[in-house]
């Protein structure tokens, strides 16, 4: 068939118009293959979670939750009673939210089906009670999530895992200063 004018421009506004996924899929830490462009990960819900696997934190849980609205809410509960002892919440400059979201997209997986997936950085096996260091957990509109678990360092020292810990690290270090974060407990 040949190609007009006409459906060359109609193909050239077609590719164009096109959103690319978030991120490349040599930049993943979790092996995604493909992504949903960023203004539909922009929508999602993305938690940074401490006190998961209670490792020297008792029954204390930390949460960071980003928002679309680019609101910050910094959370500590109690889990045996699913107690809120203290939160916060911040409101970020757009730029702030934008480079935290792009960050934590390389620990996204293509997919979110639920929390009984278990997503660890490639190259870490899944070690039965070692808990994590921090969990990454990606809420949809819809509400489905998955939930990337980050290993402690003596657990997995793969380098998607060290990446992780640094991006995790810097992200949190991105975010205005935390009162509650600041008074959350560390047992050991």
């Amino acid at each position: 068939m040949k190609m007009t004018p006409a459906h060359l421009l109609c193909t050239l506004l077609l590719c164009c118009s096109c959103e690319r996924s978030a991120i490349d899929p040599s930049e993943s830490l979790v092996g995604a293959k493909a992504l949903p462009p960023s203004s539909a990960l922009s929508q999602e819900i993305i938690q940074i979670n401490r006190g998961v696997g209670g490792r020297g934190y008792g029954d204390d849980f930390l949460s960071y939750e980003l928002r679309p609205d680019n609101s910050l809410a910094v959370t500590h509960t109690f889990r045996p009673e699913d107690k809120v002892r203290a939160s916060e919440t911040f409101r970020l400059s757009a730029e702030v939210a934008e480079q935290a979201r792009g960050a934590l997209w390389r620990l996204r997986p293509d997919e979110l089906q639920g929390v009984e997936q278990e997503i660890r950085p490639t190259g870490c096996d899944k070690i039965y009670d070692a808990g994590s260091e921090v969990a990454v957990a990606f809420i949809s509109p819809d509400k489905h999530v998955a939930v990337v678990d980050v290993p402690y360092r003596r657990d997995c020292d793969a380098r998607s895992a060290k990446i992780a810990r640094t991006i995790v690290g810097e992200v949190l270090t991105s975010f205005p200063k935390s009162n509650v974060a600041a008074g959350f407990p560390r047992i050991d």
